[in-house]
């Protein structure tokens, strides 16, 4: 598939051929006026890079860890709970893809046509699974420890999502409305957190969390990495662009805990600049979903071999061997945007 795809912009092409009409308008769009859609874009490009030369880069080493695993590329799959839709096997494909290429993917709990066990044995590689709220206290409790005695990495909660978005592209082609949620996932509150994770015995992600307050409050509670996210521009219109809220987040747990994002991110170059403002990687969703479409488990991997090469090459412009070279002092900060933001802004040939 290597020479099929040589860039990103292929792949998206390729999906958009593939993919069913529903299936591609789920990827295209976002809540509402899909203004936080952009402004996950325009938080990007507002940041521009100032490298360094004569660094003596000759060897470029892109692989960093996370919870004490090694990442081939500081990249991780996001929770996607309609992989069905993007490829024949579904999460299957993402399992399998993330341990070909050499990444821990967060893999979503509301599948099709499976379990979490049977996710599990998929591959040998360490896997997350990210718990929906669907039940009530005591089924998120059992929920928990099933998830622990399976032998997943870590468990993801999901913050961002205590109702589905208004997205008003899907909602005019099926003539429907937001899809409903649980009362556990409307109803949550620190106070039920609280107990809902006392005791858990593994390793706690939080998702969805933009605000500074939020992020410290979770550390506290013992969460050991926050999940920077507004879910992609899917949830609330008119938020912060991720990445405009990583810096606060990053101040604010003061490394009491890993921070990882996504939102807007579609190229090696957009994950530098998550690095340099204190990010420990980040999680790919809707581009994760283009691989798929593209061509399922082999299309993931031939996208994250693309930004491989994309971390690469930047990497040896800015003079940086390593991951942990990667800093601040490598951005500067609110340079105008050459183009104007948009889902598929990062992709300027796309249609050429």
């Amino acid at each position: 598939m290597g020479q099929e795809f040589i860039t990103s912009t292929e792949i998206i092409a390729a999906a958009r051929k593939n993919l069913k009409h529903e299936a591609w308008g789920r990827l295209d769009g976002g809540a509402e006026t899909e203004t936080t859609v952009a402004r996950n874009r325009l938080g990007f490009d507002t940041l521009a890079f100032q490298p360094r030369v004569l660094m003596g880069v000759t060897e470029i080493d892109t692989s960093t860890t996370f919870l004490g695993e090694r990442l081939r590329i500081p990249v991780m799959t996001a929770p996607i709970g309609s992989s069905h839709s993007f490829t024949k096997d579904g999460i299957n494909d993402i399992a399998r893809a993330a341990e070909a290429f050499g990444i821990v993917p967060i893999l979503a709990s509301m599948t099709k046509g499976t379990t979490w066990e049977a996710v599990a044995r998929v591959t040998g590689g360490p896997k997350i699974l990210q718990l929906a709220f669907s039940g009530d206290f005591d089924w998120a409790r059992e929920a928990i420890g099933r998830v622990r005695t399976v032998g997943y990495k870590a468990l993801c909660f999901a913050f961002d999502t205590p109702r589905f978005g208004r997205l008003e592209r899907e909602m005019m082609a099926t003539r429907e409305g937001p899809r409903t949620t649980s009362p556990l996932r409307t109803g949550m509150s620190w106070e039920i957190l609280g107990k809902l994770v006392q005791g858990a015995g593994i390793p706690l992600i939080a998702k969805g969390i933009t605000h500074p307050d939020d992020a410290r409050r979770l550390t506290d509670y013992g969460f050991e990495v926050i999940y920077v996210s507004n879910h992609g521009g899917e949830s609330l219109d008119h938020a912060r662009g991720a990445i405009e809220s990583l810096p606060d987040v990053v101040s604010a747990v003061a490394g009491r805990a890993q921070v990882i994002l996504d939102g807007g991110v579609m190229r090696g170059t957009d994950v530098i600049k998550a690095l340099a403002l204190g990010a420990s990687a980040v999680a790919i969703g809707r581009l994760q979903c283009f691989g798929l479409g593209a061509g399922g488990e082999a299309g993931l991997v031939r996208l994250l071999e693309i930004l491989e090469e994309e971390i690469f090459y930047a990497m040896t412009f800015l003079g940086t061997p390593t991951i942990a070279d990667i800093s601040r002092d490598h951005i500067f900060f609110g340079a105008p945007p050459v183009i104007a933001p948009s889902l598929f802004s990062a992709f300027p040939l796309l249609g050429e």
